[in-house]
């Protein structure tokens, strides 16, 4: 099986594969998958991965006026909406705040730090766990978001 063949049979089943760090794949699914299911993840594991980690389509826009980013994936969902009033920062406003792009724990489960507020009050996250088959981005307060996971990406900015 291919790795996209993998995904279509796991999304049949009703469940969804999920990249685990630093190289790992977790599973969801609501059966017990069949040793044959569970070799053809194993056996295309590096495809599998490459797959989930790349961005979504997005719309198309003109080079020129929208460069293309190598991160424009992490910000979908972001409206000017979500962001409201905030003035946002896209650096830790403090030292002992958690970086953007650092994986981090919150009330709701672990998540990546998307940014800061100007002033380091609150860091808009988006949880890895979907809610409703969507990853929800959530504004929380800086004391309630804890960095320094042991499994964070270290040393990656935009």
């Amino acid at each position: 099986m291919t790795a996209r063949e993998v995904l279509a049979e796991v999304q049949r089943l009703g469940g969804r594969l999920m990249p685990k760090p630093p190289d790992m794949i977790a599973y969801e699914l609501p059966v017990r998958p069949t040793p044959e299911l569970l070799e053809a993840i194993r056996a295309a594991k590096p495809e599998i991965l490459h797959l989930l980690a790349a961005p979504e389509p997005h719309p198309w826009h003109c080079r020129t006026c929208h460069p293309p980013t190598p991160h424009c994936g992490r910000w979908r969902g972001v409206t000017v909406t979500l962001i409201g009033q905030r003035k946002i920062a896209l650096e830790a406003p403090a030292a002992d705040l958690p970086a953007p792009h650092e994986w981090v724990q919150t009330p709701a489960g672990a998540a990546d730090l998307l940014c800061w507020t100007a002033d380091g009050a609150e860091g808009l996250v988006r949880l890895f766990r979907p809610r409703g088959g969507q990853f929800p981005l959530i504004w929380f307060p800086a004391e309630r978001i804890i960095g320094e996971l042991e499994w964070a990406r270290k040393g990656r900015r935009a």
